[in-house]
């Protein structure tokens, strides 16, 4: 008999919650969630159902493993000086010249486009144009790069690769789980009692009474407790969108929880690819002449030249995963001390001046000034330009052939080497051989990991064989410089 009564009294308890639970008509879109959420995440899971991705014979799937090197290639996309493109803004002093470059870029899955402009940096102002036309030593330009499909590579472990999928599907389980019981059991059973605390506030407000402070309060914490959804506002107070837009938020949020995870495999020991790039560039230059078959207050001046440049690359890069730096192999990309590996090769093809390859020579300007009765005054100023007498202005073009090395190492905020080295050919010119040695510095953020600055301490060797004649030496001639580029980030926000 006793058994009989605490069934009839569990079951009238179980009668009594069930009859809370149906929601108020205009909470009752919860249900709308669930199958929405439902529908998305078994979309992920057919990805992560994949044979092939279970046994660790595939990392990723098609289209995650074309993100990850889409990802690569904007982070890397190296222009033929040695620091990376993407939006920056770079600041290249050294002993000749300081430079400001400003770079725009637009990734479009695997394709990366450049577009930007270089200038002299001088008094805090980087001039592009003066007056009407364009200042002198400006550079506009413009690049793309290419990432063929069959150069992608990945090296990882499939033990490791095979447990990552089966922790994505024990993930959507939780999540939908956990949702389940958040807008579903949860959501009903609030929403419920904050329906029955609402009718009793009315029918007291009806009744001309007012309520007790304690169901005031109890009325407020369940409302605020309701909002807290994030669904359950009014709909009729919002346009037919707001539902939808809380549903896509919480997709979204999945999304990129799982592409995170995908593009970040810890599974992943390294990776390498190739891709082709090419580039436009028009420059500005301004030559200080001498021309001693003018008449003498014409003798100094201004000569523009308008130079237009081609380019067309080849690039490689290996690139060594954190977890993975002590894992050692025999081949020269899987020692320890070696992070990551970087290769280009170019040809540059550019309209060239026969001025550009003369040397300067101090030029004297005299000029006498009368200064009163039986006196004048004797005026001298002194500038650097090109004799140019008898010498008319010739144009051709000059072909550049160009190799360049970057050796990244592994734990270090000494980053590596930069090594390059260039060869000249054209018909106003010998030969010139240009090279180049810079030892790179990283900076990061102890906690994002994410570059601060990353500068370029480098030594330049140029025109090694003077084909100038200025009969200085090669060491006479160097160049010493820092690159240094910045984050856009680290500017502006």
């Amino acid at each position: 008999m006793k058994l009989i009564c605490f069934v009839l009294f569990l079951l009238s308890a179980v009668l009594s919650v069930q009859g809370q639970i149906p929601l108020p008509a205009k909470y009752a879109r919860s249900s709308l969630l669930i199958d929405s959420l439902e529908t998305f995440t078994g979309r992920i899971r057919k990805i992560y159902d994949d044979p092939e991705l279970k046994n660790g014979e595939k990392l990723l799937s098609p289209a995650y493993y074309n993100q990850f090197f889409s990802k690569w290639l904007s982070y890397v996309n190296f222009a033929k000086d040695g620091y990376p493109d993407g939006n920056s803004v770079l600041l290249a002093p050294n002993s000749s010249s300081t430079r400001l470059r400003t770079t725009l870029a637009r990734k479009m899955s695997n394709v990366v486009f450049n577009a930007g402009a270089e200038a002299n940096f001088n008094s805090n102002i980087a001039n592009v144009f003066s007056k009407k036309d364009v200042s002198s030593a400006t550079s506009f330009f413009s690049s793309f790069s290419i990432l063929p499909n069959m150069s992608k590579k990945i090296h990882f472990d499939t033990d490791r690769g095979s447990q990552n999928d089966i922790d994505k599907l024990v993930l959507l389980d939780k999540i939908v789980a956990s949702a389940k019981k958040r807008y579903q059991t949860d959501y009903a059973v609030d929403s419920a009692g904050y329906a029955q605390l609402l009718d009793s506030v009315n029918a007291i407000k009806a009744a001309g009474k007012t309520p007790s402070p304690k169901l005031l309060v109890d009325y407020y914490t369940a409302r605020d407790k309701l909002r807290s959804y994030g669904i359950n506002e009014n709909i009729g107070f919002y346009d037919a969108g707001f539902f939808r837009s809380r549903i896509q938020g919480l997709k979204d949020s999945i999304q990129q929880v799982f592409d995170s995870i995908a593009l970040n495999n810890d599974a992943i020991i390294n990776f390498k690819f190739s891709w082709f790039s090419g580039s436009f560039t028009y420059t500005r230059n301004d030559y200080t002449t001498y021309n001693g078959n003018v008449p003498f207050p014409k003798r100094i001046g201004d000569v523009p030249f308008d130079s237009l440049a081609f380019n067309a690359g080849f690039n490689f890069l290996f690139e060594r995963t954190e977890k993975y730096q002590d894992h050692a192999g025999q081949s020269f990309l899987d020692r320890k001390w070696l992070r990551s590996f970087y290769f280009t090769a170019n040809y540059n093809v550019a309209r060239d001046l026969n001025y550009a390859h003369m040397s300067q020579v101090n030029i004297l300007g005299t000029q006498t000034v009368p200064g009163g009765t039986d006196s004048a005054y004797l005026l001298q100023s002194q500038t650097k330009g090109i004799n140019i007498t008898n010498k008319p202005q010739v144009s051709s073009w000059l072909h550049t052939f160009s190799v360049k090395t970057i050796i990244v190492l592994t734990k270090s905020n000494l980053m590596g080497f930069d090594l390059g080295f260039n060869a000249g050919y054209g018909k106003l010119v010998q030969p010139i051989y240009t090279s180049q040695l810079g030892v790179l510095f990283r900076f990061a953020d102890s906690q994002t990991q994410k570059s601060t600055v990353n500068f370029e301490l480098f030594l330049q060797l140029p025109d090694v064989a003077d084909s100038q004649h200025s009969g200085q030496s090669t060491w006479d001639r160097k160049v010493v410089g820092i690159n240094a580029s910045i984050p856009f980030s680290k500017l502006f926000f």
